[in-house]
């Protein structure tokens, strides 16, 4: 990379240019801002010193061009004393900052520092942006069931608004991975996403880490704070668990779905904020609506597009889906290579009812990978822990377990509901959704008491 000193005053190009390169940088000059601009055009130009009085184009309007072709690109500008107010203007459009001549060796330096230092980070900002929107892209959540398809077919839909989201479902299905795809596949994932739990803090504090505090609005408020709400602007706030908050705080948090309006704590000053809300729950609301402890009009503001979150053992057929990509994904963590799951050892992942959810899942691969000998992981029975390896499961894991062929399927679910119902033949036609001469056919087709 570059930097670029573009002005029409051959003794002030050559004085740069030499400091520049004494510095150790590499060095460009243009007399004109016609050439400068061609070369901002090429790429490859880091930072740019640029004179704002130059016949032709001027210098204000090389700033715009060339902020135009590269918007991060840092434009220092350089004017004498009789042309301050064109420098002020150049900031307005852009401009880095600007230096009044005749410049200093030392000033030209620590600006080239800072210049460089600031795209470095915005680079990196970018780059990390790109990393967490590909990350929590939604079809990065794993799952085959049709309860998680439904999932992503709502995110895709919803993610593009501005809609508030209220994400239902027990801990550790994932409800945090979803309000992230909803923020990072909108229009707002160059802003921030700002997650605040509502269970970790005591009611006073959680409402000045909510909407901030005016200095002195109580004891060791020593200073002005903005809150995460105004920290969210132009991005998302996340509420987990968001039955947790208290009946002022959920008055508060109404206003601000319906008005986007607060006022920090201690301030009488109404402050506006554009902010979009997701919120998240394992609580039944409607039940804690009934006992009187959530507000029956925030429920309706919070749950404009509902997404519920199956837990894990209703979505059995995705369980070693996930559990192969998470050692995957953990083995390269880890830098261990990836040997895969025995089959043993996979019926009794599928057996088990994973009461913590996918999160329990992540840990106990995380433990496997972290205690496993040998450069290879590979997952056999004898390592998983005794409450997985003794879990009977479900009919259907059981029967996933035992490789039965559908036809197999069919004839033990028939014998389960024959079972269940004492042999009784119209019930069990009723549970099987047959009519009863169906089920006689099968019966005797099956051989069955």
């Amino acid at each position: 990379m570059k930097i670029l000193v573009v002005d029409d005053h051959e003794p002030t190009l050559a004085l740069l240019k030499a400091i520049i390169k004494k510095a150790g940088y590499q060095v460009e000059t243009a007399s004109a801002a016609a050439d400068g601009l061609a070369r901002v055009e090429a790429g490859d130009i880091a930072v740019v010193f640029t004179d704002l009085v130059m016949p032709g184009m001027g210098g204000l309007d090389f700033l715009k061009r060339a902020k135009a072709v590269d918007p991060d690109l840092p434009i220092l500008v350089m004017t004498g004393q009789g042309t301050i107010e064109t420098a002020v203007e150049a900031m307005r459009n852009g401009a880095e900052d600007y230096l009044t001549k005749p410049i200093a060796r030392s000033e030209v330096i620590l600006q080239i520092e800072r210049a460089l230092e600031k795209r470095r980070l915005v680079t990196e900002n970018r780059e990390l942006r790109g990393e967490l929107a590909d990350r929590y892209s939604y079809d990065k959540i794993i799952g085959n069931s049709r309860a998680m398809k439904k999932v992503y077919q709502i995110i895709a839909k919803v993610a593009p608004s501005d809609v508030t989201v209220l994400i239902r479902g027990e801990n550790g299905t994932g409800k945090d991975l979803v309000a992230r795809a909803l923020h990072y596949n909108s229009p707002r994932r160059k802003g921030p996403f700002i997650k605040i739990d509502c269970t970790a803090l005591p009611e006073g504090l959680l409402e000045s880490e909510l909407f901030g505090y005016k200095k002195g609005a109580f004891t060791g408020a020593n200073r002005d704070k903005p809150g995460r709400v105004e920290n969210s602007a132009g991005g998302t706030l996340f509420l987990d668990e968001i039955s947790e908050l208290t009946s002022p705080l959920q008055a508060k948090v109404l206003r601000l779905i319906q008005e986007r309006r607060f006022e920090r704590l201690g301030e009488n000053q109404t402050r506006e904020v554009d902010v979009r809300l997701l919120a998240a729950t394992n609580t039944d609301l409607e039940k804690a609506i009934e006992n009187g402890v959530f507000r029956r009009d925030l429920f309706y503001r919070l749950n404009v597009v509902p997404i519920v979150l199956p837990p894990l053992r209703e979505r059995e057929g995705d369980v070693l889906l996930l559990a192969r990509k998470l050692l995957e994904s953990t083995c390269r963590r880890y830098n261990r290579a990836y040997g895969g799951i025995e089959s043993e050892a996979a019926d009794a992942l599928v057996r088990y009812d994973w009461p913590g959810n996918v999160r329990e899942l992540e840990n106990l691969i995380e433990r496997l990978v972290v205690l496993s000998d040998g450069d290879e992981v590979h997952v056999r029975l004898e390592d998983l822990p005794d409450n997985v390896t003794a879990a009977e499961g479900s009919f259907l894991a059981q029967a996933v377990a035992k490789d039965l062929s559908l036809e197999e399927l069919e004839k033990e679910y028939i014998q389960a509901v024959l079972a269940k119902t004492d042999g009784y033949k119209t019930k069990t036609a009723e549970i099987l959704g047959i009519n009863r001469k169906t089920l006689l056919e099968k019966r005797k087709r099956y051989d069955l008491d």
